[in-house]
């Protein structure tokens, strides 16, 4: 059996992971910008927790990029995989903006932990977490990209 199957299913069922701790980082950073509230450990562990979840999500998509029959058919003929949009998608778009996305994460967790000021703190997980969420949610395979008809 194919490890491509389990990868995809798994990937795509931490996908909900990675959108619950986002949307609850990016809750408790804003209640912490805007109430001008300390930096707990909590609000530093959801951010770690984020970072392990969406690394991890990182490294099963790769492993998915280089296994994806789709894939493999659009790295066949890039010239014409980019006059599909189905191959696009697959062979570039959605790599190159989880990638930012996961740029994003990180550095919302790196520059929130170097911040001294706890407003800052919370301010720029805010930020950067949003902007992550923002792409994430655009760069997901809904139904008019074949998710509910089966992924790539």
């Amino acid at each position: 059996m194919s490890a491509y199957t389990p990868l995809l299913h798994l990937h795509s069922t931490l996908r909900y992971a990675v959108l619950l701790l986002l949307v609850i980082a990016i809750v408790k950073a804003l209640v912490g910008w805007l109430g001008r509230k300390p930096f707990t450990k909590a609000d530093d562990k959801i951010g770690l927790i984020l970072l392990a979840v969406t690394h991890t999500m990182l490294l099963l998509g790769i492993a998915l990029y280089f296994i994806s029959p789709t894939v493999e058919v659009a790295l066949s003929n890039m010239g014409e995989a980019m006059k599909d949009p189905n191959l696009r998608f697959w062979a570039v778009e959605h790599l190159v903006g989880m990638l930012i996305a996961v740029i994003c994460i990180t550095l919302g967790r790196i520059l929130s932990k170097r911040a001294t000021d706890p407003i800052f703190k919370h301010r720029k997980a805010a930020v950067w977490f949003s902007v992550a969420l923002a792409i994430i949610i655009y760069m997901i395979p809904w139904a008019e990209r074949g998710f509910f008809a089966g992924g790539n």
